[in-house]
């Protein structure tokens, strides 16, 4: 085994640690085609990171995509109703910024479907925290919550086009712009300060979650963070979360807890996921869902040196 993984790149020893840990947890292998009906990924474009796919016509003269994404074939095969914990280790093609060409990324994953709980989102989070803690040392789960900022949005204003700019805002840390936006749109005070806040907070849950209530923060959803929070400090991962309300915005694909994973010497998340739930609703599936993937060609940037953060 040590000579076999002495010929594997980065990536390919990831995914076998990967594949033992998830296989470990009770995660069974969920096989799909390299391609799908181009329909799945047009009628869904806005929740895919690029709208630009690739197609080809196959013999019968139907329109065929290479994948983009994994979690819309999953919930495409997904039958309602029954608990299912998937794990997967697939190859997706998207065009990879800055460059806009198209590549080859092998990722890896996992996903909980069905009844989905507290405890079941807790569960995905450690599962989340121990592949990072695989991958190397240095690691960081960030968290958020949507519930937050959609209730600091409702606050704010009913108006779509301008939540999707407070959003945009948000998502970029652009505390200067948006405190201009809601002087220039006449946000209410009280909807300011919480937007406000969550635009600046950033850090450790014993420092963010006090400030969150002390701001009038309160409900299932920030209980919700606590409770995800105090699962990962029990299961030994304290140290290594941190919450920040930019990540995570995409409210057409997340519904609940949203989270990404750095790696110290990486500029860019290796993992993200979150509770999807309203991706379930445009398939009229009722059930709940929660899940990550690991985007494993970033650790060949690792391997050759990686670059500063």
């Amino acid at each position: 085994m040590q000579i076999a993984e002495g010929l594997l790149g980065a990536d390919e020893r990831a995914m076998l640690r990967l594949r033992q840990l998830y296989s470990d947890s009770g995660y069974r292998r969920f096989r799909m085609s390299k391609f799908e009906h181009y329909d799945l990924y047009a009628q869904n474009r806005d929740v895919l990171v690029s709208d630009r796919v690739l197609t080809f016509t196959d013999a019968g003269g139907g329109l065929k995509a290479l994948r983009p994404d994994v979690t819309l074939s999953i919930v495409k095969a997904y039958r309602d109703g029954q608990t299912e914990r998937l794990q997967y280790n697939e190859t997706i093609y998207r065009p990879d910024s800055p460059d806009g060409e198209f590549r080859e990324i092998m990722q890896s994953g996992v996903e909980l479907l069905g009844r989905v709980g507290t405890q079941e989102v807790c569960e995905v989070l450690v599962l989340a925290a121990r592949s990072l803690q695989a991958l190397g040392e240095g690691y960081m789960l960030t968290l958020s919550h949507m519930g937050l900022l959609r209730g600091a949005l409702a606050r704010a204003t009913a108006d779509a086009g301008l939540r999707q700019e407070l959003v945009a805002l948000i998502g970029s840390k652009n505390a200067g712009g948006l405190a201009a936006l809601c002087a220039a749109r006449g946000i209410p005070e009280d909807a300011q300060e919480r937007l406000m806040l969550l635009v600046s907070l950033s850090g450790g849950p014993d420092s963010v979650l006090p400030e969150l209530r002390g701001a009038g923060f309160a409900g299932e959803d920030l209980s919700a963070l606590e409770d995800s929070c105090a699962a990962l400090q029990q299961a030994g991962f304290g140290g290594n979360v941190r919450l920040d309300f930019s990540i995570g915005t995409d409210a057409a694909y997340y519904g609940g807890i949203v989270f990404r994973g750095y790696l110290a010497g990486l500029p860019r998340s290796v993992l993200s996921g979150g509770r999807y739930d309203p991706l379930l609703r445009r398939f009229g599936k009722s059930s709940g869902a929660v899940g990550f993937a690991v985007y494993l060609d970033q650790l060949e940037r690792l391997a050759n040196g990686g670059a500063s953060c």
